[in-house]
C-alpha cells in the first residue's frame, strides 16, 4: 500500500482510482499480482513459439536416445497442449491417434479472404471431418465441393493427396468453373481436374446449387449398381424427392469412330463436352430440380443450397442406401 502511494502525487488525492487502491486490502493486492503473473506464464506456455520448440527439443532428445527424467516431463507437457484423438473410421485412420489438425487455422487479422469465405472454408472442411468421422472417406473418389458466392465463378474444392481429416480451412483450393487454381492455399497441391469437371457442370446446370457432396460408400455403390435405384422403402429414402440417375458408361464411345487425324486431347474433349450434356440432361429430365444424383456404378452426388442442406441429403441417402442393402450399423447423428 505504501509502495503504491509514493508512485502517486498527493494531488491525485481526490482521484477514485487512487483512493479505491488504496482502501484495496493487501490480500486482494496480493491476489492481483498473481493473476498477472499466472496470466504471463499461461501466454507463454500456449505460445505457437513455445510449443515448436518445446516439439524441437523432445524430438532431437528421442532420436538420441537420451529419455532422462526431463525429456519424459517434457513430452508429457508436450501432449498437454497438443491434443490427440483417435480418427474417424476410415479405412486409412481407423484405430489411430494422432495430433488433431485445426479446422480453423485462417489467422483473423492476417486472412486474404473475406468472412463469408473464411466462414464457408471452416463449414466445408468441418465437413470433410464428418464424413471421415462416420466413415464414408474410404472412396478415393469422394469429393465435396461449395460455390463462394452465388453469381460468383470462384468455388472452393479439396486438394489432391490429403485425407478427409487433414483438410483444414486453409488448405483448401480456389478453382473457377474450368478447373483453373485461383488461390492453391496453404497446402500447395492441385486438384482431381476430372472429379472437378463433374461438379463443375452441375453448378453450370443448377444455379441454384451452392454445395455438392460426392459420397462412393459400399452401400451407396451397391444401390447405384441396381437396376430399381433408390427404393422408397425407408422413411429416409421417402424424404429424398426426386433422384436423378445418370450413367457414364452411356457415353463411352468406340476409337474406331473417331477420325484418324483426330489428337488424343481432341478426343478427350470431346468425351468431357458429350458427358457434360448428358449430365446436364438428366438433371434438368422433368422440370424439377433434384436433390440427389445416382451415378451408375460409382456412388451418389448430394446437392444442397447450402452446406447444412448438402450434408443432410448426404446422410439421409446413405442411410437410406443402407436400409437398402441391409446394412446392421447405420451411422446416427
Amino acid at each position: 500500500m505504501l509502495n503504491f502511494a509514493t508512485q502517486r502525487s498527493p494531488s491525485n488525492s481526490n482521484d477514485p482510482e487512487y483512493v479505491r487502491q488504496l482502501l484495496r486490502p493487501a490480500v486482494i493486492k496480493e491476489d492481483v499480482k498473481l493473476m498477472q503473473q499466472r496470466r504471463r506464464v499461461s501466454l507463454i506456455l500456449r505460445s505457437p513459439a513455445f510449443r515448436q520448440e518445446l516439439e524441437k527439443i523432445v524430438a532431437s532428445q528421442m532420436r538420441n536416445g537420451e529419455l532422462s527424467a526431463n525429456v519424459l516431463a517434457l513430452k508429457q507437457l508436450l501432449d498437454i497442449f497438443t491434443p490427440h484423438t483417435k480418427l474417424g473410421s476410415s479405412a486409412f485412420s481407423k484405430g489411430a491417434t494422432l495430433p488433431v489438425i485445426p479446422i480453423n487455422d485462417l489467422a483473423s487479422g492476417h486472412s486474404p479472404y473475406s468472412k463469408p469465405e473464411r466462414l464457408l472454408r471452416c463449414k466445408l472442411a468441418a465437413t470433410y471431418r464428418l464424413i471421415d468421422i462416420f466413415g464414408w472417406s474410404s472412396g478415393v473418389i469422394s469429393h465435396i465441393s461449395a460455390r463462394i458466392f452465388k453469381d460468383s465463378d470462384a468455388y472452393l474444392f479439396n486438394p489432391r493427396g490429403l485425407l478427409f481429416n487433414e483438410i483444414a480451412a486453409s488448405s483448401l483450393v480456389k478453382v473457377d468453373l474450368a478447373g483453373t487454381v485461383i488461390d492453391e492455399g496453404r497446402s500447395g497441391l492441385g486438384i482431381d481436374k476430372q472429379g472437378w469437371m463433374l461438379h463443375a457442370t452441375i453448378y453450370e446446370a443448377l444455379p441454384n446449387v451452392r454445395c455438392i457432396i460426392q459420397l462412393s460408400t459400399p452401400a451407396t455403390i451397391a444401390v447405384s449398381c441396381m437396376n430399381a435405384g433408390l427404393l422408397p422403402i425407408s422413411q429416409e429414402a421417402m424424404m429424398l424427392g426426386k433422384v436423378a440417375t445418370y450413367d457414364p458408361s452411356s457415353t463411352v464411345r468406340s476409337d474406331e469412330n473417331e477420325e484418324s487425324s483426330s489428337t488424343a486431347a481432341e478426343r478427350r474433349k470431346a468425351r468431357a463436352a458429350e458427358e457434360s450434356e448428358a449430365i446436364k440432361a438428366c438433371l434438368t429430365d422433368g422440370g424439377t430440380e433434384p436433390r440427389l444424383v445416382l451415378i451408375k456404378k460409382y456412388g451418389i452426388l448430394a446437392l444442397g443450397r447450402s452446406v447444412e442442406e448438402a450434408w443432410m441429403i448426404a446422410y439421409l441417402t446413405t442411410t437410406a442406401c443402407e436400409s437398402q442393402v441391409g446394412s446392421p450399423d447405420p451411422p446416427f447423428i
